[in-house]
Parts: structure tokens; sequence; C-alpha cells
């Protein structure tokens, strides 16, 4: 499991508790990686402090914010098992949501959530504009990479640690990484499955309208990237 936090003082104990609980009660062998990218509001000593009643939980901590997208990739390249479950720290998608995804494992070698497909559940909406944003920024998303996906922001994502290959390719640190993950994926030949999770927005979120420019811009520069990038043989 590996949670990118910013900035997530008042929500990671409870989040690192619940997936804790999550590998108790399931009976998994798991370990827990949070990455405390940069944070100034204390997330850092509250993830010592809660470090010492929870089984196995690593933290990687940087100096300063570098952004969602380096989080998760120190994350990846310092997690272990066969399988590497993405969770933001707000717990928008629950750690449960897990045994929705394990049917699929043996088919394929990604598995994203969905807020957009049959099936998903949204349980507190965003507010308008980011609903349409969003919903262009997605047109735009398929449009320009070709992606054939309804939802690829959705922060609940598993990566089989084959797929770690895939890293060697990307640039992108910020909130575009996911996008730019899935397109070198799909790039060099793995099997990627969309699935319907629940949702439910957090009001708090660090997405600003600035971003949502940004990030479409990077999807441009994520279009000439991969084109570089050889075929899986």
């Amino acid at each position: 499991m590996i949670i990118p936090a910013y900035n997530e003082s008042e929500v990671i104990a409870r989040t690192v508790r619940h997936v804790d609980e999550f590998f108790a009660k399931e009976h998994i062998d798991g370990e827990m990686i949070v990455v405390d990218d940069g944070s100034t509001d204390g997330t850092g000593g509250v993830l010592a402090h809660v470090k010492n009643t929870t089984s196995p939980l690593k933290i990687i901590s940087f100096s300063k914010n570098t952004g969602k997208g380096a989080a998760c990739k120190a994350g990846f390249t310092a997690s272990r098992g066969s399988w590497s479950v993405f969770m933001d720290a707000d717990e928008s998608t629950t750690i449960d949501t897990w045994n929705t995804f394990k049917p699929f494992t043996k088919q394929f070698d990604i598995l994203i959530g969905s807020r957009s497909i049959a099936g998903a559940r949204v349980l507190k909406r965003q507010n308008i504009v980011r609903i349409l944003a969003g919903k262009l920024g997605n047109k735009w998303i398929k449009l320009i990479t070709g992606l054939p996906f309804y939802d690829t922001q959705c922060g609940f994502k598993a990566f089989h640690e084959r797929t770690k290959s895939l890293l060697a390719y990307t640039q992108v640190n910020g909130w575009a990484f996911d996008i730019e993950w899935l397109a070198v994926a799909q790039k060099t030949g793995f099997k990627i499955k969309e699935l319907p999770v629940e949702w439910h927005n957090d009001t708090t979120s660090l997405v600003r309208p600035i971003d949502y420019p940004r990030v479409l811009w990077e999807v441009v520069n994520i279009k000439f990237h991969i084109k570089k990038i050889p075929p899986r043989a």
C-alpha cells in the first residue's frame, strides 16, 4: 500500500489505522509506505507517532514538496510486494476496494479505479466547475494520448511489480503523472483494466483551478514523450 501525503496531518493517522485494520482483517502480509511530500503542517510528526502503533510502516520523507508523481514513484520504487496499491491519503476511495480488484489480478498488469463507468458510486460529488473541467479534461486526454479510459485521475490504482520497468520512461512529477504512467504502460504492452469504485469527494482537495490547464499542457508533452519509447518486445 502506497500513500502519497502532502499536508495531511488531520487525516493521515486515521487512514493508516484503517489500512492496518484491513490488513489484519483480511490476513494480508503487506507493507504500508507513506511518502511525506515535504509537508509543512506536522504530517511528519503524526506519522512518527503512529508508526509505533502500526504494523510495518515505512515512511519516506522529502525535504520539500516535489509533486504527487514524484511521491508515488518513490513509493513504488521502494515497494517489495507483488502488487502495489496506490491510495489517496483522504480515503476518497477506501482500502476495502482492493477486494473488488483482486479477482482481476491474474489477467491484468494494472488496475485503475474509475468514477465514470457503470457500477461506480459517487457518494459526494465535486462542484459543477470541477465536474465540467474533469469531463472536458478526459476528452482531451483521450484525444491526445489515445488512452481509452474514462477516468485516469482517480486516486486508487494497483500496479504489478513487473510494471516497475515503466518507471524508467516516466518524467512527470505533478498531477498528470498517472496519465503518463498509463500512456507508457499502454505503449509498452501492459494490460490495463478500468474498474468502478465508490468515491467520496474531499472538499479540502489540494488541486487548484490553475492546475487543470497545467495538466492539459503536460498531456501534450506526454504525447511527444511516449513517441520516443520503443514498444515492449
